[in-house]
């Protein structure tokens, strides 16, 4: 964690002031690593506060309108009536895309909450935020096509004419 690098760093440079012959270069080095460290911290304190704060906002109603998309608008989660009764693939992909974007979210929010608890928040990245959501979008294409071509097997094989799970399987030629 931050205070324990500092801690350890103080340490270091407490130990070489303490034997017999102390290397000023080290013990200045540390030192200055630990004003760089305070001085990224109260930076990292002053961008969330102006930055990190509205990120979390942004990610947050993300998440919320997604939730309501996927459980209450269009209940688009696995052994719903709605994927089995409408069948499609263009449902399936749909899915995919939703639960993509939602799997960015998150990803979002976890790493805006991992750079707040350690201090590191950056300015930045804040486009990466932003576009995590659609970067997830994408990537839930991906992996749909990749399964309904039959690249990618997730449950085992389907009959003839599917790809994993009873996905419709597209035809290469």
């Amino acid at each position: 964690t931050f205070a324990a690098r500092c801690v350890a760093l103080l340490g270091q440079a407490r130990a070489e002031l303490g034997s017999e012959r102390p290397d000023t270069r080290q013990v200045v080095a540390a030192t200055e690593e630990v004003r760089r460290l305070l001085i990224r911290s109260r930076e990292s304190d002053r961008a969330m506060t102006r930055v990190g704060l509205p990120l979390a906002a942004y990610c947050a109603a993300w998440l919320g309108a997604l939730t309501w998309l996927a459980f209450g608008a269009l209940r688009l989660y696995p052994d719903s009536d709605a994927l089995s009764g409408r069948g499609g693939a263009a449902w399936m992909l749909m899915a995919a895309v939703l639960w993509g974007a939602m799997g960015g979210v998150l990803d979002a929010l976890f790493a805006l909450w991992q750079r707040f608890g350690e201090r590191t928040f950056d300015v930045r990245f804040w486009l990466w935020y932003v576009l995590n959501p659609a970067l997830g979008a994408g990537l839930g294409i991906v992996v749909y096509l990749l399964s309904a071509t039959g690249y990618l097997a997730v449950t085992g094989a389907g009959s003839a004419g599917e790809g994993a799970a009873g996905v419709p399987r597209l035809n290469p030629n």
